[in-house]
């Protein structure tokens, strides 16, 4: 009962806090005066891949790789499949711009296939860590680069709907990201304990139950700004938070202390992943729009996911 509990309570912990970053960084972000597809690929998604950093430096730590690349790959196959297919529920036409899938749908792609290069030997190195967080900031430096945020005319939005101060918004920011890591120490306790208790191994129970645990706040976020038709943010959510997890995340834990994993399981996950967010970015790229065929074939990618894996 105790280890549910630990397991539950870190999965509300991550939701609640996690979306309490999203909510100062979105604030903090507008009292800057940057643009809505800035925050959508870069703020936001960094901000609701604050559960998967925190979770792949505390499981990296206890030693448990399975737990951080389980959650980062399964955080990813559920952010491209599950999350659009969520929006069409609120939305049922999403229109997207070509050319904020096409460039940074490519990103997501080599993020995946850095992923699985690196993991394929069973070994994520201090070296392999650097790699993936230096492709991570090359990779975002590049997507800067060629979105020209500048050009976009919301970047003069105004800051009337803010209230807070940014002091204080710095203030509450810091705390949050302490509970989303309280959140993370207990989740990856919880699951060790689970996956023992249960005689499921803990990559399965990582990618599949945390994966989507920590995807809620990616859930959350693009549900709100779907409703308010800010459908900038939503697809920069996605794309940018599957690089993230992909890149950031993974290598943030094993650049502290290197991990050793399930090399079999990880890479046949890695490349399913790959397949799925070919499918579903090809997908909105031909269509320009998310919608219930979209919803429909991305439901199939996630569920044939677990014929695939179990």
């Amino acid at each position: 009962m105790i280890d549910i509990f630990m397991f539950v309570v870190g999965i509300a912990m991550l939701v609640y806090f996690g979306e309490k970053v999203v909510e100062y960084a979105e604030k903090i972000s507008i009292r800057m005066r940057l643009p809505v597809l800035f925050i959508g690929l870069f703020v936001v998604a960094i901000g609701t891949d604050i559960p998967e950093i925190t979770n792949s430096i505390i499981s990296s730590a206890l030693g448990h790789g399975d737990i951080n690349v389980g959650n980062a790959i399964g955080s990813c196959l559920a952010q491209i499949t599950l999350v659009p297919a969520v929006l069409v529920l609120f939305s049922k036409n999403i229109k997207v711009k070509l050319g904020d899938v096409i460039i940074p749908g490519l990103g997501v792609l080599l993020s995946l296939l850095i992923a699985l290069f690196v993991t394929e030997d069973g070994l994520i190195t201090w070296m392999d860590a650097l790699i993936l967080v230096s492709s991570f900031i090359i990779i975002m430096a590049f997507l800067y680069k060629y979105l020209d945020i500048l050009k976009y005319e919301d970047h003069k939005r105004a800051t009337d709907g803010v209230k807070e101060s940014t002091f204080l918004l710095v203030v509450l920011l810091l705390i949050s990201l302490i509970g989303v890591l309280v959140g993370s120490y207990l989740l990856v306790e919880g699951i060790i304990a689970l996956s023992g208790l249960l005689n499921i191994p803990e990559y399965v129970i990582s990618f599949f139950g945390v994966g989507l645990g920590t995807s809620l706040p990616e859930v959350a976020v693009n549900i709100m700004a779907t409703r308010k038709r800010k459908y900038e943010i939503a697809i920069g959510n996605i794309i940018g938070s599957n690089i993230v997890d992909a890149t950031f995340a993974l290598g943030i834990g094993p650049l502290i202390h290197p991990i050793t994993l399930s090399a079999a399981i990880s890479s046949i996950t890695i490349i399913y992943t790959i397949f799925a967010s070919t499918v579903m970015l090809g997908l909105i790229a031909y269509r320009k729009r998310i919608d219930i065929m979209t919803a429909v074939v991305a439901v199939i990618l996630y569920a044939f996911a677990y014929t695939t894996v179990l």
